[in-house]
């Protein structure tokens, strides 16, 4: 009786701590669900804006496409004129021009502030893009990287006409991407962009994985045309993550506290059920020592 009295609440306690460490994973594994699914949602939106934002840039250079095809004879004056008032009107858009097959880029306006070595690799890029089969029968755009660490976004509007042609716009990627991060980007969601494994861009508050412990990122692919990116997002101090901490502090604080209730109850009821159960002893060995006296009594003459 005195091992069961004594196993019982060492059983009731373990089941009470691994009830209450069960409540607390489950907890935390719902709160990584919510701001998971938060941040995903967050980050879809942002690749959605970008998209809208390259097609805006995109624009420009359609306007400068569909004049020419209106108006293919156009003198070098009138060219350079439209190319000035694209790169001045356009933000980011360092240069605009025609490219021809097996040609030199016409620049209507020259990419500038660009070095005579960034300006060689980039129209060498250019080129061998325009040697890729079906390139001068849809719309184009690639990023251009260079031996520096400056990259740029090129953009191609083919033209009509029996001679393959294209409008080129020249992007400079970093400054692109860093003004789209600042306006629809919150700074409480740190972001980096990839282009394959190398980062083009990453923001400020962006935390290094550590040893010991490593970050939670929500991935996100963008497309448009032949150039592809990922977006990867960490969730920050998000309105979801400090209320899913203040709640999860609360959940283990209300466990905690009844856990060690239910661990109190039941220790002070083994304990009862202890003295009880020494105050019965001690009555049944009086008992027996009187029923022993008692029967000696009976078959002893005196």
């Amino acid at each position: 009786f005195s091992r069961v009295t004594l196993y019982t609440p060492i059983h009731a306690t373990i089941a009470v701590s691994a009830s209450l460490l069960g409540l607390i994973g489950f907890s935390r594994w719902r709160g990584h669900q919510a701001v998971q699914s938060d941040t995903r949602t967050v980050v879809e939106q942002a690749g959605q804006q970008f998209l809208r934002r390259l097609q805006s840039r995109r624009g420009t250079l359609t306007f400068l496409r569909d004049i020419l095809n209106q108006r293919p004879n156009l003198t070098a004056p009138q060219l350079a004129a439209m190319g000035s008032s694209a790169v001045k009107h356009t933000l980011h858009l360092l240069g605009a021009g025609l490219i021809r097959s097996a040609a030199e880029p016409d620049w209507w306006a020259a990419p500038r502030p660009v070095s005579s070595r960034e300006l060689t690799e980039l129209q060498r890029a250019i080129h061998q893009r325009t040697r890729l089969r079906g390139m001068w029968r849809v719309p184009s755009t690639f990023v251009a990287a260079t031996s520096t660490p400056r990259s740029f976004l090129v953009m191609l509007e083919p033209l009509r006409g029996q001679e393959p042609q294209a409008v080129a716009g020249v992007f400079d990627l970093q400054p692109l991407l860093a003004d789209f991060a600042l306006a629809n980007v919150p700074p409480r969601y740190p972001i980096q962009l990839l282009e394959g494994d190398t980062a083009v861009y990453r923001s400020p508050g962006w935390r290094e994985p550590a040893a010991d412990r490593r970050p939670l990122i929500v991935e996100h692919p963008i497309a448009i045309d032949a150039a592809r990116w990922t977006i990867q997002m960490q969730p920050g101090q998000t309105g979801v993550v400090q209320t899913l901490s203040w709640f999860t502090v609360l959940v283990v604080g209300l466990s905690i506290i009844a856990g060690m209730g239910v661990i109190l109850v039941i220790w002070i009821l083994a304990v009862r059920a202890w003295i009880l159960q020494r105050a019965v002893n001690r009555r049944t060995a009086a008992l027996r020592r009187a029923l022993k006296r008692v029967r000696q009594l009976a078959i002893t003459d005196e």
